[in-house]
């Protein structure tokens, strides 16, 4: 099975829900959720290079969003919780096989991170960008 973005979201959500760190995990960008910490993935964009005379290089990225809300946690604990959030669902892609095994990707890149602050309807949320990117070898023959 060749890894595409089909294949590769439910085995990424899968991944996300399976993070104790997290609260819940959304396959989509949300703001409707119920409780925090919590994770949204969508995919942002790919890219395709010639490879071989038989195949191609693919790259599927995912950007992959932790909110943490600051006006109830307040902003040292909202940080610790976003922080842990962070490192687990990292470690979590770091380790995970299924995207290669039952996803048909070839490799998971390290994933980095950004963080930010915003206002929503709700209040003040810290959050973190995760770039998840998964490389896989298509034959075009």
């Amino acid at each position: 099975m060749a890894a595409n973005f089909s294949t590769l979201r439910p085995l990424i959500l899968t991944a996300l829900q399976n993070v104790t760190d997290l609260v819940i995990a959304y396959d989509i960008h949300t703001e409707n959720t119920t409780g925090y910490p919590y994770a949204t993935f969508e995919p942002s964009g790919h890219t395709n290079e010639m490879f071989t005379t038989n195949d191609n290089l693919r790259e599927y990225m995912f950007d992959i969003i932790v909110y943490q809300e600051l006006t109830k946690a307040g902003r040292d604990l909202a940080i610790e919780n976003l922080a842990k959030a962070v490192d687990a669902v990292v470690t979590a892609l770091d380790t995970n096989t299924t995207l290669r095994v039952n996803g048909g990707a070839h490799y998971v890149k390290a994933l980095p991170s950004s963080w930010g602050e915003y206002v929503n309807a709700k209040g003040p949320i810290k959050y973190a960008r995760l770039s998840l990117i998964v490389g896989v070898e298509i034959d075009v023959t």
